[in-house]
């Protein structure tokens, strides 16, 4: 038999869904033979007929695996007309070295910070443009440790109080999709719904990631992070599909727990900041900071990329 068709129909979001008791999974591959889903829970298997997608009539594969959950890592086996292999699922939310694996992610897990999150008018953004790998990041004793490693999402809630005090309201990314090459400005993403895992941090400094961004939190009234006690540890999963999101020894530390910590932490401060604008300044001011954020951002990027 293959695959159960539970919980599948013609709205299965594509890639691996997490559902109560087991885990969706869904890929269009129309040309294809036979589609299967393996991995750590079938012991990779190629083709075991229980993992057998079934294709419907606009070429999708998809099938409801019971017993998966966040954690388990998984490839597609696909049966072609000229050739047959693992492939890797264009829409997972996170890959792990050294193989390159595909991790199953629950988004629903993660203790959202922004229920009460309200953007800023539109005239009152001021966009900061960063690169999360050349932007920030700094010892304990203050020096700077990006030569020989990017920097993380982490790191840059060092900043956070600076681009608030700056007047900053919105913070813009460059690309954080998972890129080949050892450094990119992101704009050769091969993962698209997968965040950079080397823009992730070593187990060992995610306590005091954290902890930083916990007391961001806290100064704007917010309920600290904590790390969950089921499911996915922050030091297997990487970034979510909200989000802008290693090394085999590095943590992959979730590109949903990471950058969404971040995230969080930097709407805490940017909302706060666009409140203060909103009551203290006129509209001519605030054309006048938008055209200012314009200008910082030209040069602003060439100086965080060249230093």
């Amino acid at each position: 038999m293959p695959a159960s068709q539970t919980h599948i129909g013609p709205d299965t979001p594509m890639g691996a869904t997490a559902r109560p008791g087991g885990c969706t999974f869904r890929c269009w591959a129309p040309r294809a033979l036979g589609v299967w889903v393996t991995g750590s829970f079938n012991g990779w298997s190629p083709r075991a007929e229980a993992q057998r997608l079934v294709r419907d009539p606009s070429g999708c594969w998809a099938g409801f695996v019971p017993g998966v959950g966040a954690g388990a890592q998984y490839k597609f086996y696909v049966d072609g007309p000229g050739s047959r292999g693992y492939k890797r699922d264009p829409h997972a939310r996170e890959i792990v070295a050294p193989d390159w694996n595909c991790v199953v992610t629950d988004p629903a897990a993660y203790p959202w910070h922004d229920a009460g999150f309200r953007p800023p008018a539109y005239e009152d953004l001021i966009i900061y443009q960063l690169h999360v790998g050349t932007f920030f990041a700094v010892d304990a004793a203050g020096a700077d440790r990006r030569q020989g490693r990017v920097a993380t999402f982490l790191d840059a809630i060092d900043r956070i109080p600076y681009l608030a005090e700056l007047g900053v309201t919105a913070v813009q990314p460059l690309p954080i999709v998972e890129f080949p090459t050892a450094f990119s400005l992101g704009y050769n993403g091969t993962d698209y719904f997968s965040p950079e895992f080397t823009y992730a941090v070593p187990e060992a400094e995610l306590g005091p990631s954290l902890r930083r961004a916990n007391a961001l939190l806290a100064a704007r009234g917010h309920a600290p992070w904590r790390r969950p006690t089921s499911g996915t540890p922050p030091g297997s999963c990487a970034c979510s599909s909200t989000c802008c999101t290693s090394t085999a020894s590095r943590c992959c530390s979730t590109s949903s727990t990471i950058t969404r910590a971040v995230i969080s932490a930097t709407r805490a401060c940017t909302s706060s900041t666009g409140s203060r604008r909103a009551t203290t300044t006129t509209a001519s001011t605030s054309r006048t900071g938008a055209g200012r954020a314009a200008s910082s951002s030209r040069t602003g990027t060439p100086r965080c990329a060249g230093s």
